[in-house]
């Protein structure tokens, strides 16, 4: 774990990735994939089930708070964090909140922890998970990393653009058959830990902070 902590730190200094592959080797790339834009097209056209290569798309889940600018006060107001997204608050308009951490004392662990709570909770416009037509496109035409081309033209988006595939989860059901759910993010994001991962750690980043 040190040393793959290690590796993470070098990944985030340099802009580089990291990557498992199935015989359990690790391998550090400037990109993991490859693009794939000419021959992967995910495709969800309303009223052209026919033409589809996609079964079911999610969309940001609805329950999570959502704000663009924290304030965050540390231990008796001595240090304070201000974090906000511009591109953002422009698009969606202003959304605050005010986080009170009472055993924070350092100005750096306090800027940390308001950038994460900022970057987990900020409203932006994704979708996040994609469920393919097998019959379309073949599991193997593509991978973790890969930039491929998704169209989604329906009531409530209408786009054409090119994403990156950040996770593939494969669950077999009691016939045997296979459920792939597919984890997008536009263009120039890295592969990162799910939303739930990264709010796990830092809930208990904190946790330990306070204890």
């Amino acid at each position: 774990m040190q040393a793959l902590n290690s590796w993470e730190k070098i990944a985030e200094a340099t802009g580089g990735e990291l990557q498992v592959d199935t015989n359990f080797r690790l391998h550090f790339k400037n990109q993991i994939g490859e693009g794939r834009t000419s021959k992967v097209i995910f495709r969800f056209i309303r009223n052209l089930q026919n033409a589809n290569s996609i079964d079911n798309f999610t969309l940001l889940e609805e329950g999570k708070e959502l704000f663009n600018r924290i304030i965050c006060y540390g231990k008796n107001r001595v240090v304070t964090s201000v974090k906000e997204d511009a591109a953002s608050i422009a698009e969606f308009g202003l959304l605050e909140k005010v986080r009170h951490y009472t055993q924070i004392e350092d100005q750096d662990t306090l800027d940390e922890v308001a950038q994460e709570m900022l970057d987990f909770h900020k409203p932006v416009k994704v979708i996040p998970t994609i469920e393919p037509n097998k019959s379309k496109i073949d599991l193997f035409e593509y991978g973790v990393g890969d930039r491929v081309r998704v169209i989604i033209k329906h009531a409530l988006l209408e786009f054409d653009q090119i994403h990156r595939i950040l996770e593939i989860n494969i669950s077999v059901g009691r016939n045997n058959e296979e459920n792939i759910k597919i984890k997008i993010a536009e263009i120039g994001t890295k592969a990162i830990k799910s939303d739930e991962e990264q709010l796990a750690e830092l809930t208990q980043r904190v946790e330990d902070l306070e204890s």
